[in-house]
């Protein structure tokens, strides 16, 4: 069966779309003067990375996606870890890509690491229908790439990686500078409801699970910024090869650090960690001794 793009009612779901895009525009601006841009859009990776698998009834913790991409992963949890993993590699892939390439270009080569999209019969299906969507919004557009992925796709181990194609889509409209993590925002909308029998009700949940992202992430931007601008007073006058710089990019790339992972990514001693971690005064968030915690946020 035809995906139906023509059963969708767009004046019923003007409000909703006119409010992602007000939101849009708030994270956009944001972003544009903001000089934690670049941290938070490495940070966003591994917050949806986590979420998806979350999304898809599983659960990674944040922290042990951020061990495992400093290879200090606990073989106990490996297995599904790497499914999180795969979604920050493809996610770090497309980032990394000419955005003078095409978005559905820049999707599928970043996939192809792990899986062959086109040797897939729905693909072609679910790109036309994409592609016949063009006249309407990019909002209402981003809803529909999502919800023809779920109805064409034949492999419900693949759901998650449409909402990476959506991500790919947004992306490209140039409405924010990064991969919106979108998964942060469908953590809180049921999958009940973006996956219920009737095409509008899906599609009004998927625009709700959009602006939850959008707001989830105009929220945590705010607060990673004032942080970073608080804890740059504290490196400035450094000696140019002071450790202490290095780790504020790292606490602010990474949701959460450890020890361990600062000693691996910065090639200093697990004392020579603590005392780096105090001086910037990071905030601990859980756990005692090895297993302490901290972050920036």
């Amino acid at each position: 069966m035809i995906y139906r793009l023509s059963d969708i009612p767009q004046d019923a779901l003007l409000l909703i779309i006119d409010r992602v895009e007000k939101a849009v525009t708030v994270l956009r601006e944001a972003l544009e003067s903001s000089p934690a841009a670049s941290a938070f859009a490495e940070r966003m990776n591994f917050v949806d990375a986590s979420a998806s698998t979350f999304v898809d009834a599983d659960e990674v913790p944040v922290v042990d996606l951020v061990h495992y991409d400093s290879h200090l992963d606990n073989a106990d949890v490996r297995s599904i870890v790497e499914r999180s993993h795969i979604v920050l590699r493809i996610r770090r892939a497309m980032a990394m890509a000419s955005i003078e390439v095409g978005w559905l270009d820049v999707f599928v080569s970043a996939a192809n690491g792990d899986f062959d999209l086109n040797a897939t019969p729905w693909f072609a299906h679910w790109a036309e229908t994409v592609e016949a969507s063009s006249p309407l919004s990019p909002i209402l557009r981003t809803a529909i790439v999502i919800d023809a992925w779920n109805y064409y796709c034949c492999e419900q181990s693949l759901s998650w990686l449409g909402r990476q194609s959506a991500a790919a889509f947004f992306r490209s409209t140039n409405a924010v500078p990064h991969y919106l993590a979108l998964n942060a925002g469908f953590k809180l909308v049921s999958r009940q409801r973006y996956l219920c029998s009737d095409q509008t009700s899906r599609i009004v949940a998927l625009l709700h699970a959009i602006e939850r992202s959008v707001r989830y992430e105009i929220k945590e931007h705010t607060k990673l910024a004032a942080a970073l601008i608080a804890c740059q007073r504290m490196v400035v006058g450094r000696r140019s090869n002071s450790k202490l710089p290095r780790l504020l990019k790292l606490a602010s790339e990474r949701p959460i650090i450890s020890v361990p992972i600062v000693v691996k990514e910065l090639g200093i001693s697990s004392v020579s960690a603590r005392d780096f971690i105090r001086a910037l005064q990071l905030r601990e968030t859980t756990g005692r001794g090895r297993d302490c915690l901290w972050s920036l946020v």
